[in-house]
């Protein structure tokens, strides 16, 4: 049974530009936004996103009664609203920070590489939770009362009043990568990067929305808002979709989505172009209309020169160094020559007297000797040019063929680079369109998606998946 679509008349309200770096999270604490990029953590103020934290490339926020908790490369630090200061938390010895969230009452949850820390509300510190392996926790999420973890493979959930107890192992990559959780209706929705898992308290089922790889869920109204790297799309609150039956539609906003956070019959939405505000209770209106509002946000960077710069970068092609070499040739001719030059001169003399004296009859040999020594260093630095290499092109004519060498090399690198970057993108929208039940050949898009996914890293130097759309190139690649 297909899920009930009910497509919104929305008018978004375009807040304005993103701060700096790539978006990874966004919370709400009271009437104050806060969004994690690569760059740090931001909040939104009268004049714009004013910068909180700085020091690390935010991975993921979390909103709690009266604070921001945010992992970061750096570690788990958190932002209280009574002092508005950013202080650093501790959990276990060389943990890395992977995920953070709020349970209800305040009680904060912490994803590590050495498993699950929990810090109980009015605790001043964090434990580790036992029942799950000293082992990388991927993800925490919080739907209602159950607190949802992810290991590799695996999903565990704690419910009300019980422990911590794996609900399915073997998950295939891009299924148990936990991104989202949400709970309405008596069921659970999880998101991953390949798709939806729907928990009714016994068995998880999964579901394959085919509208591209997921981001975030949102439950707001009587709606499910998904976010994903095609735009947003709502949907009636599930009643009961059957394991692999898509529920794709046409997006309520159109453009790749990071994160969603809802407040006051509003939706606030990440997007590369910007960010955004929906209303939540609008009534239907026809299929496909474009919200009018969308058209103010600026245009997509240019993602395809992005990946070419990183992969020249990575390389050492890229354009400046030629123009470095070119201008040093220039000049050479005023480098002088220098010769150094340390001697050493020592002058060492000896002489050896003998003698005899007769005293009182007794025969005495006398010897009379010296020494003299004399040493003396000397240091010497000589600059010399040759100005008549000013005349002479050679230098300048080796960078040329240098130049021309490059410019063939550069051209075969991102004509390759092109090719496999349009292949990628005609793979994933293929991937996206196509219905559940083709299973084999949805397989072999997806292994064709990681395959050209894995080339661009490596010709990048593992820059592809942050300049072009950050989680979604590294879920393709199984991260």
């Amino acid at each position: 049974m297909h899920l009930p679509l009910l497509v919104a008349a929305l008018v978004p309200l375009w807040v304005g530009a993103l701060p700096p770096g790539d978006p990874q999270a966004m919370a709400l604490v009271g009437s104050r936004v806060f969004v994690g990029t690569d760059r740090g953590l931001y909040r939104l103020g009268t004049a714009g996103f004013e910068p909180i934290f700085t020091r690390a490339t935010v991975r993921d926020v979390a909103a709690g009664p009266d604070s921001v908790l945010f992992a970061t490369d750096a570690g788990l630090y958190e932002w209280r609203e009574q002092d508005a200061k950013v202080r650093a938390r501790e959990v276990g010895a060389g943990a890395e920070v992977r995920s953070v969230a709020f349970g209800p009452g305040g009680t904060a949850w912490v994803a590590t590489e050495v498993g699950l820390f929990m810090r109980p509300p009015r605790a001043s510190g964090f434990r580790r939770v036992p029942e799950l392996p000293a082992a990388e926790a991927r993800a925490v999420r919080v739907a209602a009362t159950e607190v949802w973890v992810a290991t590799r493979g695996v999903l565990w959930v704690r419910q009300e009043g019980r422990k911590f107890t794996p609900v399915r192992r073997g998950i295939a990559e891009g299924w148990w990568e936990l991104l989202d959780a949400v709970r309405q209706n008596g069921k659970t929705l999880l998101a991953a990067p390949f798709g939806l898992w729907e928990f009714d308290g016994e068995r998880l089922e999964a579901i394959d929305p085919g509208m591209g790889l997921l981001r975030a869920l949102s439950a707001a109204g009587d709606r499910l808002w998904v976010a994903t790297e095609r735009g947003v799309f709502p949907f009636a609150l599930p009643s009961g979709a059957r394991q692999g039956e898509p529920i794709s539609s046409r997006p309520a906003l159109s453009g790749e989505a990071f994160d969603l956070a809802s407040r006051d019959a509003r939706l606030w939405v990440v997007t590369r172009r910007g960010l955004l505000t929906l209303s939540t209770s609008s009534p239907p209106a026809s299929r496909g209309a474009e919200p009018s509002g969308f058209r103010r946000t600026p245009p997509d960077r240019d993602e395809v020169g992005a990946v070419h710069r990183a992969v020249l970068v990575y390389l050492g092609l890229s354009p400046h160094r030629l123009h470095a070499l070119e201008q040093q040739a220039r000049i050479s001719a005023f480098w002088p020559e220098v010769r150094a030059t340390l001697t050493t001169d020592r002058d060492r003399a000896r002489t050896l007297e003998h003698d005899e004296s007769v005293t009182g009859g007794s025969l005495w040999r006398l010897r009379d000797s010296e020494r003299e020594k004399d040493s003396a260093l000397t240091f010497q630095l000589q600059l010399s040019w040759d100005l008549g290499r000013l005349a002479e092109p050679s230098d300048l004519l080796a960078v040329s063929r240098e130049r021309r060498e490059v410019v063939e090399l550069v051209e075969r690198i991102l004509d390759r680079v092109n090719r496999n970057y349009f292949e990628r993108e005609q793979v994933l929208s293929h991937l996206a369109s196509l219905p559940a039940d083709r299973a084999e050949e949805r397989a072999a898009l997806v292994l064709k998606a990681r395959e050209l996914t894995a080339t661009l890293e490596g010709l990048s130097g593992g820059a592809f998946g942050r300049v072009v759309d950050g989680a979604g190139a590294r879920s393709v690649l199984s991260r």
